[in-house]
């Protein structure tokens, strides 16, 4: 919540008390809901410390969430799809677009076989930057729309909206 607010140094600060930033790719956290927690806060790591211009550590967190999608670590399918999520959307930051269409497609194929609604709407979304971004403009758009109307909004993208409008007032 401290990061959608957009204090980045609370946010690390938070992950930090908590033992959560400088994840490795071998540790396992699992949460009280049956997922990856450490998956979701290099996640947040990583685009906090984009924000607040800390770039090797955002970089760090990047490696960190590609070792842990890899089909080889012993983690459930989920946690990987959050995994991917996180790497995809730190590719996009750097603007590595090679790196954010490989894993933008990992992630939408992966999330769509398994039936997660919600991350085959964020895979579709990246990768509609992927396209913009190669200057596959109207494909990109198209990509961008479906994956956030049809998917994301659907399948809880509201809560996202609640909280930015809780920002704004």
């Amino acid at each position: 919540t401290l990061f959608w607010l957009g204090d980045c140094q609370e946010a690390l600060a938070c992950l930090e008390r908590g033992g959560l930033l400088g994840v490795e790719s071998n540790e396992e956290r699992i949460g009280s809901q049956g997922f990856e927690l450490l998956n979701l806060a290099a996640t947040f790591e990583g685009l906090s410390a984009f924000r607040l211009g800390e770039f090797s550590q955002a970089r760090r967190a990047l490696e960190s969430l590609i070792a842990r999608a890899l089909p080889t670590h012993n983690q459930h399918v989920f946690n990987r799809v959050v995994a991917l999520q996180g790497a995809a959307w730190l590719a996009c930051q750097f603007e590595d677009t090679d790196l954010l269409g490989k894993l933008s497609m990992e992630l939408e194929s992966l999330a769509l076989n398994h039936n997660f609604a919600f991350y085959h709407g964020i895979g579709k979304f990246f990768r509609g930057c992927h396209l913009a971004a190669i200057g596959h403009h109207n494909e990109a758009e198209q990509t961008m729309r479906e994956g956030y109307e049809r998917h994301m909004l659907c399948h809880g993208g509201r809560l996202f909206h609640s909280f930015y409008a809780w920002r704004l007032g």
